[in-house]
């Protein structure tokens, strides 16, 4: 039986020698835009960035031990009253030594540029497990927030290249409502075996050095003894947790059947009875953990082993779709919504494929989303009763049309305008471009894609003036004024 919990090296340190252009988003005027729940922001430096006069470069305020010499800008709409901002190390500009303490992010409660030090919300320098996370309480949801991240070179030290995320902050783990369910072996499985047949359950965002979490999973007990463990995705040069301690309940939740730490990982079960398992941990200084693989040994297979799970806005409608790879005695589905992230009511329930090897695929639409954000989350219940949860995942309805569009940078002085827009998956829509006096100068139709997204840029197509830009998708139209200097 396993006794200890086991770990993998996650390599984040990947020196990159590439030499890097201005940034594009070396002004808060051109700031990156970062979609809440979304991929990571990847290949990104502050490196030949530049500090426009009037940014906040004080450390007193940023938590850095040098003022800023290079910056970059970021700004993501909130979708919920409390996210987080991730920055994340991934190399360096060139071969030079990194110094984590010159570099700092720094979050405001402002949408207009440049904001002064007044409307700094939070901010954070960077440790030496290489990421800065903040979490962000009593936002206002659909509000434009913008993201300052500096880093002051010199002395050996050279600026990273590093990932940028944004989300909203997920809900803790519970034994009413567990992280996930974890895979069940007859015996002592190897580590291969485990990252090849578990699913990966990703921590979003990265737990990190310092913090204390607590973590619950679910599992059917196969034998009257069952041993816990789980394999750890990090960048921990020694062990992984600290303090661990962990509490054993059924999946009524009621009284505690059974308690430990690291030095005593198994418990008596009763076969065929469902239990949730509760870690409570925490992180190393100078380290952090991305992702865990929890299992079991003496415990039954997980019910579903799921391959996808996605929550994707439409026009005017919400497509829930995901597949599994194996089913075991699993009854249905329900697809649960909620307005407020924390009272769900069942949108729909869909019949399970009882027990299956194959690959199952379903699909759900909600076809009345609300404005505003609309959270989903899948449940899964076994012939017993048993239910387990996935992650929340959540959309944004603007109410209004679905199509939003940033001009940057604008005013613009040498002609050259980048357009990107975002909305729903494969929304289309007409954008033009009229002067002063009403005259239509420029017109384009077209698609947002598959991914919800359309960048293109028009490099001396206007001339200098006032122009209005006007973008129509859906019988609504959006106004925004472009200056050409």
């Amino acid at each position: 039986m396993a006794n200890k919990l086991l770990s993998i090296l996650f390599l984040v340190c990947a020196s990159a020698q590439v030499a890097f252009a201005q940034p594009a988003n070396d002004n808060c005027a051109s700031a990156t835009t970062l979609v809440s729940g979304a991929s990571p922001t990847c290949s990104q430096t502050t490196d030949a960035g530049t500090v426009q006069g009037g940014e906040v470069t004080a450390t007193g305020s940023t938590g850095a031990s040098a003022a800023f010499s290079q910056t970059v800008w970021y700004k993501f709409v909130a979708t919920s009253t409390s996210m987080y901002v991730e920055w994340e190390f991934t190399g360096l500009v060139s071969g030079a030594t990194w110094c984590p303490t010159r570099m700092a992010m720094v979050v405001y409660n402002s949408s207009t540029c440049i904001p002064g030090s007044g409307s700094i919300l939070a901010s954070e320098s960077s440790a030496s497990d290489g990421a800065i996370v903040i979490y962000l309480t009593g936002l206002t949801v659909g509000n434009t927030y913008l993201v300052q991240v500096g880093y002051n070179d010199g002395s050996g030290c050279k600026a990273p290249v590093f990932c940028m995320a944004v989300g909203n902050t997920p809900a803790n783990c519970t034994c009413a409502s567990p992280c996930t369910s974890g895979c069940g072996y007859a015996s002592t499985p190897s580590v291969a075996t485990v990252t090849s047949t578990c699913p990966e359950y990703v921590l979003t965002p990265l737990s990190d050095g310092g913090e204390t979490h607590t973590f619950c999973y679910s599992f059917v007990a196969a034998s009257t003894t069952v041993s816990f463990s789980m394999i750890i995705s990090s960048n921990c040069s020694g062990g992984n947790v600290t303090a661990l301690t962990w509490t054993l309940q059924t999946s009524s939740c009621g009284a505690t059947v059974a308690s430990g730490t690291l030095a005593s990982m198994s418990a008596t079960t009763t076969v065929g009875t469902s239990y949730v398992l509760c870690y409570t941990y925490t992180i190393p200084t100078g380290c952090h953990h991305s992702s865990v693989y929890p299992y079991f040994v003496g415990a039954s297979p997980l019910s579903i082993e799921l391959l996808s799970y996605e929550v994707k806005k439409g026009t005017g409608k919400t497509f829930i779709d995901w597949s599994t790879t194996s089913e075991t005695n699993n009854h249905y589905f329900t697809v649960e919504k909620s307005i407020d992230g924390t009272n769900f009511e069942i949108l729909a329930t869909v019949e399970g494929a009882g027990t299956s090897n194959r690959v199952n695929t379903y699909s759900v639409v909600d076809l009345y989303p609300a404005a505003g954000v609309n959270y989903y989350r899948l449940g899964q219940t076994n012939y017993d009763g048993f239910s387990t949860y996935s992650g929340i995942r959540t959309v944004y309805y603007d109410g209004a049309t679905g199509i939003d569009l940033v001009i940057a940078p604008n005013p613009a002085s040498d002609g050259v305008v980048q357009f990107d827009l975002s909305g729903s998956i494969d929304q289309t829509a007409v954008l033009q471009v009229f002067d002063i006096s009403g005259k239509l100068v420029y017109s384009y139709q077209l698609s947002l894609g598959n991914d919800g997204k359309n960048s293109f840029i028009l490099n001396s197509v206007f001339n200098r003036g006032v122009y209005l830009v006007q973008i129509s998708s859906e019988g609504i139209s959006k106004l925004q004024k472009l200056v050409i200097n």
